[in-house]
Order: structure tokens, then C-alpha cells, then sequence
């Protein structure tokens, strides 16, 4: 980012001094993988010397069977490639927001949650900590961001199934406690009656023990 009124040369400095630093950034990766035995998520500082100083470093969790794909139309969404039908009953997020109400694990564990406003990130990624929901809707389409930040290690280590979208409307009509079946691989959305659900969880649990 430039600021202020620069000439050719000083933005010729810029440039070279960005992608310089890049380069850097890129080689002590690749020195920090091959010390540790595994990729690393780290964070930096760059002093006005040039020194560039590690903040913090943990593992970059891999995850094989996790699969994070980007739609024609946009959308983001990551899933375990053994689970890509996923049933399970709507906790709209926002909705505990508005009423300034805590949730309990209980709340989102197992459950298809529904995130319409950016307010709730907070309380959705705490609900990650110790809880696994099914899946989580975003329609801010923020959440595919995330995983390049700590939480993309617990979503990868977790296999968490997650859609990112802009399409506000392809959702608008779902409601707190709808049932749903999704297909994350073709993004079909299927509303079900409760005695479908729970067919319909019965069927994916016998797959996923095959």
C-alpha cells in the first residue's frame, strides 16, 4: 500500500523491497519445515532494519481426506470427502446474538449452523473450541478466510464442513430448527421433515461405517 506522492524510483524501491521480502519470508519457511519435520503457520514482524522478527509458530495442520473447493459461483466450501451428504437441524446463530442470550455446547453440537451476520463470529468460533457442529453456513462469505488464521487449524483438524457464500437468498428461507440435507460436493439443499432427518442420519452413519 502507497500513500502519499512518490516518483518512479521511489515506487520501483517499494516493489523491489515487497517481493525482496517475500522471497525471505518464503526461504525461512521452507528452513522452519524442514527443522521442525512439518509445515509451519508462523507470524512475523519486519523491523525498519530489515530484520524480520517470529512473533509465534505452530503446526500448519494437513488433513488428507479435507477438501476446500470454490464453486462457480463464488461460494467456498470445505468437508471431509468421506461425509459429502450432510443432514442435521438448523441453529441460527444470530438469532442468541440479538437477544444478547449464551448458548450452551449442547446448543450447536451436531447441529447445521446458520450465520447471516458478521456479529456472531465471535461466539461461532468460540462454539469450535469444544464443540462440533455438523456444519456451519456463512453467507458473508468471511468464513473461508479463517482458515489461513489459528482456526484453520482446528477446521482442518476437524474436518469441519463449512459453506462460505454471498448468496444471502439461496438461504433466506431457512429457519431455526428447519431440517436440512446438503450435498456438499454438487451444493444441493434439501429440506426435510423430522422423520426424514432421522433416516436420513441413519443412511450417513451406516456409509461412514462401511
Amino acid at each position: 500500500y502507497l500513500k502519499g506522492t512518490l516518483d518512479k524510483d521511489d515506487i520501483t524501491d517499494k516493489v523491489y523491497n515487497h517481493n525482496f521480502n517475500l522471497i525471505r519470508l518464503t526461504t525461512l519457511a521452507n528452513h522452519l519445515e524442514e527443522k521442525l519435520g512439518h509445515p509451519v503457520d508462523f507470524e512475523f514482524a519486519i523491523s525498519k532494519n530489515g530484520k524480520i522478527n517470529i512473533l509465534q509458530q505452530r503446526p500448519y495442520i494437513l488433513n488428507d481426506n479435507y477438501i476446500v473447493n470454490k464453486s462457480h459461483d463464488g461460494d467456498w466450501t470445505g468437508y471431509n470427502k468421506n461425509e459429502e451428504i450432510i443432514s442435521g437441524q438448523v441453529f441460527d446463530i444470530d438469532l442468541y446474538n440479538e437477544k444478547n442470550n449464551h448458548f450452551n455446547i449442547d446448543d450447536v453440537e451436531n447441529k447445521i449452523i446458520l450465520s447471516r451476520s458478521d456479529m456472531s463470529y465471535p461466539n461461532l468460533f468460540c462454539s469450535l473450541d469444544n464443540a462440533s457442529p455438523k456444519l456451519i453456513i456463512d453467507t458473508n462469505n468471511l468464513l473461508h478466510n479463517n482458515l489461513y488464521t489459528h482456526y484453520g487449524n482446528k477446521f482442518r483438524e476437524k474436518s469441519q464442513a463449512f459453506i462460505s457464500t454471498k448468496n444471502v437468498e439461496k438461504f433466506s428461507s431457512i429457519k431455526n430448527g428447519d431440517s436440512l440435507e446438503i450435498n456438499m460436493k454438487t451444493g444441493k439443499i434439501k429440506k426435510l421433515p423430522q422423520q426424514e432427518l432421522s433416516l436420513s442420519i441413519i443412511k450417513s452413519l451406516k456409509n461412514n461405517q462401511k
